[in-house]
């Protein structure tokens, strides 16, 4: 597979908690054209306990390796197709990380991708217009120019 034809990645997303931000989860955003995934790596929680600038061990793992190295290391594999990497991460990390997840684009109306000097993130509305917009993903940090390059010009993109 190849990074920016058939898929994007950001290694430091976050998945906002649907209760409040201290439920959020730091992971790895893949996308590609037809769904959004979010693998967690670590819990806001863990994050929060170590001092700044301390590394922080990984909080999930996925066939006893951390999930981010086991994404890295599929994605890396000869002769993987994109359709064979969706259904791993669909059907195998989801069964394993119940944390994880998959939003399929075809599932919402329209979704936008910000990328400011404040944030970064995706949004997506499951109805048509302004109202209903919700944060599905934030903070993609250096990432965040090459996933809005990655989806410009899908059709449900809103700008």
């Amino acid at each position: 597979m190849k990074e920016l034809q058939e898929y994007v990645i950001a290694e430091n997303a976050r998945l906002l908690g649907e209760k409040s931000l201290s439920e959020s989860l730091q992971g790895i955003f893949i996308g590609t054209k037809k769904y959004f995934f979010f693998v967690p790596v670590n819990t806001t929680e863990d994050i929060r306990k170590t001092r700044k600038g301390k590394p922080v061990a990984p909080t999930f793992f996925f066939k006893g390796k951390p999930t981010s190295e086991f994404i890295q290391e599929f994605l890396n594999r000869r002769g993987v197709t994109t359709a064979e990497f969706e259904e791993f991460l669909r059907k195998k990390v989801q069964k394993e990380i119940p944390e994880s997840l998959c939003c399929a684009i075809d599932d919402v109306e329209q979704f936008k991708i910000y990328s400011t000097w404040w944030g970064s993130g995706i949004l997506i509305n499951s109805t048509e217009g302004k109202a209903g917009w919700k944060p599905l993903l934030s903070r993609f940090k250096g990432a965040k120019k090459k996933i809005k390059g990655f989806y410009q010009g899908h059709p449900k993109l809103v700008r």
